[in-house]
């Protein structure tokens, strides 16, 4: 339908950049690039667009190019919440960590609040070490629009802070929204399998959680295997315990 709408009025902007997305849901990148070069020659102020434009690039694998698709646009417009933050996104992706605080502070400056500019905040802040401003990241995210993702962020950040109590509730609340979850099944597992405090530790559950993080996996994941081994060992089946700990060590040497 867009073909045939370009097809009748091929200086029609919106369509070549609605076909563009159409071929970018179907995975066609390359086609969807050239459409929404299209509509920009035909619409050079259409931020939108460039946004769109960048995000394919980087879909790609073309990062340079799309970096300067996305300068471009925010030098036509740069108060766009929505390419500051695919902006900060691709440069959290290639590891330039204060570039990309600097685009999703902007995002948050500009933009409505958002639930996914917040996490994805506090997960560059987590990764730099910076729990105590991740958490109050994670938790902005929660109250816009709570999510498993965004409650397991928080448990992480929180255990990061040396907090595993508050953690425990955290990995509670994100396998209640998404109970199949590999990693908050496994995360919980080791902490109640691992922790200092007996008070936290609790094998048997450790176990029930830490076999369905495996099983979900297909027992591949050396450490979610090393975490079910943990789990046998605080439950007291130390046999068992040892031969899982052998098959992690495998799959790790693999």
């Amino acid at each position: 339908l867009y073909r045939a709408a370009i097809a009748a009025k091929q200086n029609d902007w919106k369509a070549h950049n609605n076909l563009a997305r159409a071929l970018c849901l179907e995975g066609k990148f390359g086609e969807a690039t050239q459409e929404y070069q299209s509509a920009l020659e035909l619409n050079p102020g259409a931020t939108d667009t460039r946004g769109y434009l960048a995000a394919a690039l980087v879909a790609l694998g073309n990062t340079n190019e799309a970096k300067g698709v996305f300068e471009d646009a925010l030098r036509l417009k740069p108060d766009d919440a929505l390419v500051h933050f695919k902006y900060a996104s691709l440069l959290m992706a290639l590891g330039q960590t204060e570039a990309a605080a600097l685009h999703f502070r902007a995002a948050l400056q500009y933009g409505p609040a958002d639930a996914e500019t917040h996490r994805r905040y506090g997960l560059l802040l987590a990764g730099s070490g910076n729990a105590r401003e991740a958490i109050e990241q994670f938790r902005e995210a929660i109250r816009l629009q709570s999510g498993a993702e965004a409650h397991y962020n928080l448990a992480t950040a929180l255990l990061q802070q040396g907090e595993p109590g508050k953690a425990v509730g955290e990995y509670r609340e994100s396998l209640r929204l998404k109970p199949d979850s590999p990693a908050s099944l496994n995360d919980l597992a080791w902490v109640l399998a691992a922790d200092a405090s007996d008070t936290l530790r609790n094998g048997t559950e450790a176990v029930g959680l830490a076999e369905r993080a495996c099983q979900l996996t297909q027992f591949r994941e050396p450490m979610f295997v090393g975490t079910l081994a943990a789990a046998y060992a605080e439950a007291g089946r130390f046999d068992d315990a040892v031969k899982t700990a052998e098959k992690a060590i495998d799959l790790a040497t693999a």
